[in-house]
């Protein structure tokens, strides 16, 4: 006899491994195709760009003779 929750669909490992396994695919396809040099250039922007927009922030709650110091 069957119980009630293993026939109830497939079993957890089987769906983590498959969405484990669909990003590595994805991953690796981003990596091996001409699209990653812009993928890196999206990412990159937007790191650097929420980096000086908190330097920004800091700069300015410091002070204006502390920032110049700073610079």
């Amino acid at each position: 006899m069957a119980s009630d929750s293993s026939s109830a669909g497939m079993p957890g490992w089987l769906i983590a491994l498959i969405v484990v396994s669909t990003l590595a695919a994805v991953v690796v396809g981003i990596y091996m195709s001409p699209v990653k040099d812009d993928v890196e250039k999206f990412i990159m922007e937007k790191f650097f760009k929420a980096e000086a927009k908190a330097e920004e922030k800091a700069l300015g709650q410091a002070g204006e003779t502390q920032a110049q110091g700073f610079l």
